[in-house]
Parts: C-alpha cells; structure tokens; sequence
C-alpha cells in the first residue's frame, strides 16, 4: 500500500513538474513575443516588422475580401452622398443646400472643411447655414492631449454663424507602418466638456433608436463596417444636374462633400485613399445596421495566449518523448494548429462578428521551440551542477 502511494505521489510530483515547465515556457514566450512587438526597438529594420505585427489586423484581411462592394444596386439604405466636387463658388453651395433641404431628407450632413474658400462676408452661405434647421456642421478639434482630448475647436464661420448642429470630424487613427482607420468614437473630450462626433450628431437626428443602441455599448472606440455596403452618389456638376435628382433624397440622411479633396483623403483596410465623407457614410451605416465588432478584451487575450501556447509545449514535449521521428515533423504540426488558429478565428469574426487579436498568439505559436529548448537546456545544467 505504501509502495502504491509512493509511486502515485512520484507520478503526481512528475506531472506538476512538467506543467509547472509548461507554463514557464509559455511565460517565457509570451515574454519573448512581449520584447518583439510591443517595445520599439533601436534597429530601424525591426522597427518595420514591429510596426508591420502591431498593424496586421483579422477585420482587415476580413474587409478586404468582403468589403467594396462591386454591386451597385446593393445601395445602404437611407444614406445618399452629394459630391461637389470642384464647386469654389460659394454661393452655388448655398443654392445646393436649399435644393437638398427642398427634398425633405432626415438630415443633411455638411462635410465640407472650408480654408479660404468661404467667410463670413459670404452673406448668402451663412443664410442658408442658418436657416436649415436639419443641416449638421462639421468642426475640427486641435491641439490634443491625447487621442481624445484636446484643447481647442476649429468652427467654420464661428465669427458670424453658430450652428445648432454640428460635429467633431476627427477619426480614429492607428498610428504605425500606415495609418489605418479602422475605428470611429462616438464622443471626445474639448477641455472639461463632451463633445459628439459628426457622424453622431446625424446619427441622433436621423435613427434616434439605433444612436441609443450604439452609447449604450460604452465602448470608447467601435470598429467601422466596411462590408458590403455601397452608397447612392449624386455628382452634383451644377444645378441642373442635382434639380434632376433630388427625388432620391426625400427622407433620407444626405451627405455633401468633396470625394476629390486630396487634403481628404485617408487610409482604410479597403482603400488606402478614401475620402472622409466616405468615411462617414461607413461609420453611419455601421450605427444604422448595428453590425458592430465585439473584440476580445486584452487581458483575456493574453490568458488564452497563455493557455494554447502551454498546451503546444505539452504536445512537444510528448511528441519528443514519443517518438524521435515524429518529432521531426514538429513544425508541420505547428504550421497546422496556427492555420487551423486562423481560419477558427475568420469564422468567428464572419459568424459572430467576434473579433479575437490572434497576433500574439501566432507569433508565440511560431517561436515556441526556441524558449522550449532553452528552458529544458538550463534544466539539463542545474541538474547537472547538482550532481557534481
């Protein structure tokens, strides 16, 4: 009986040393991946694979196959956009907005960043500004303290006109290799006060519902939907032209803007040069059809990296003690379960709109055998040392 007690507690002591060994790898490989990624290194080499690793992103790959959509009959419902491109009379703008507020539409959204084009001496503009009483303005906060604070607003006409409407049209920008954007807040901050979005403002005005669906998530930052949608555009060339097609604007949140503007132009996962205005129509479409993106929190990200990467160092380890010609095809199995990994969490993402940050777990998947060998080498040595 002692005898059976002994060898089951040598067995027991064996196995809580072994995955005691498990879970040092794993530490040690997250560490590893930790140092790769997350901390600027000096070589400017690395820091372009750094920057390429912070940057990969599931919902990318994701958008590029489903997003831009080449059907143009599968319009978003509700969202028309008005380019006027190449307008620089600013009278003519003010005649475009009394033409769109003649359609009856929910909401127009006025994405139109004025330089030197238009000022208060541009009597007949702030008219109209004033008189729409649906139209939403946009303005610009500056002089950050962070990505959503800043100190002072940028208000186009604040000397002459005050808008009763009217939104921040700062995005969200990942910085790195590129700068992608990927992601819309709902509110900022400007000095002690909250400020709402552009997108937001139009979004309060026109779906009151699905706005309220969208703050009561209470996330700060919400991924841009970037499937599938195309959007109704009207190129208003002149007033002709637009008078001709204003019927497609009754009840529906227009949005005026420039697709040409170069100084307008951003990155996203399905367009490396998209027009702002665009954008917005995204993030609009986003709150409207309530397709958002539940991402992983990091923290359990981090335990499951854990857990996987300490489940393979397990099937190394039993591979290598299994059979010596199995263990050559160790890689194989590896290329295998990250694959497996990844088509697991595109299916997630396609199904569940569940977003889990795969990249760490990837990378630790990947570079596991070098922590592995190194701790059973310093295990080999301290035992050794001891013998002696």
């Amino acid at each position: 009986m002692k005898l059976l007690l002994k060898t089951g507690f040598r067995q027991a002591s064996g196995t809580v040393r072994r995955w005691t060994g498990f879970a040092v790898i794993s530490l040690m490989t997250l560490g590893l991946v930790q140092l790769t990624i997350l901390f600027p290194l000096s070589i400017e080499r690395f820091n372009v694979a750094q920057n390429i690793f912070e940057q990969y992103n599931l919902v990318d790959t994701y958008f590029t196959i489903h997003g831009n959509t080449k059907d143009t009959t599968n319009y978003t419902d509700d969202i028309v956009i008005v380019d006027v491109a190449g307008v620089n009379d600013c009278d003519i703008l003010a005649k475009y907005i009394e033409m769109i507020g003649s359609a009856s539409p929910k909401v127009i959204g006025f994405d139109i960043h004025f330089d030197k084009l238009c000022d208060c001496s541009d009597t007949n503009l702030v008219r109209v500004l004033s008189a729409t009483s649906n139209l939403v303005t946009i303005n610009y906060l500056t002089d950050s303290i962070q990505w959503n604070k800043f100190r002072k607003k940028q208000d186009f006409f604040s000397e002459c006109y005050t808008p009763v409407n009217s939104g921040f049209s700062n995005l969200v920008e990942d910085k790195g290799f590129s700068s992608t954007y990927r992601k819309f807040t709902d509110y900022m901050f400007l000095n002690r006060d909250t400020v709402r979005s552009f997108a937001s403002v139009i979004a309060q005005i026109a779906m009151p519902d699905k706005y309220k669906a969208l703050i009561h998530r209470k996330f700060d930052t919400e991924f841009i939907d970037y499937t599938n949608y195309g959007f109704e555009k009207i190129f208003a060339t002149n007033t002709d032209t637009l008078s001709k097609q204003l019927y497609k604007l009754e009840n529906q949140i227009v949005l005026i803007g420039d697709l040409e503007d170069y100084k307008d132009k951003l990155a996203t996962p399905i367009n490396p040069q998209m027009s702002g205005v665009e954008i917005h129509a995204y993030i609009l479409a986003t709150i409207q059809n309530g397709n958002y993106i539940y991402q992983m929190p990091e923290p359990v990200t981090w335990i499951l990296a854990f857990f996987i990467i300490m489940l393979m160092a397990s099937l190394k380890y039993w591979i290598a003690n299994k059979n010596e010609w199995l263990s050559l095809f160790m890689p194989v199995f590896q290329l295998i379960i990250i694959l497996s990994g990844i088509f697991v969490d595109y299916w997630l993402f396609i199904e569940f709109h569940y977003y889990i940050p795969v990249i760490r777990i990837l990378i630790g998947m990947a570079i596991l055998g070098f922590p592995y060998d190194l701790y059973y080498k310093i295990l080999k040595t301290t035992r050794n040392y001891k013998k002696q």
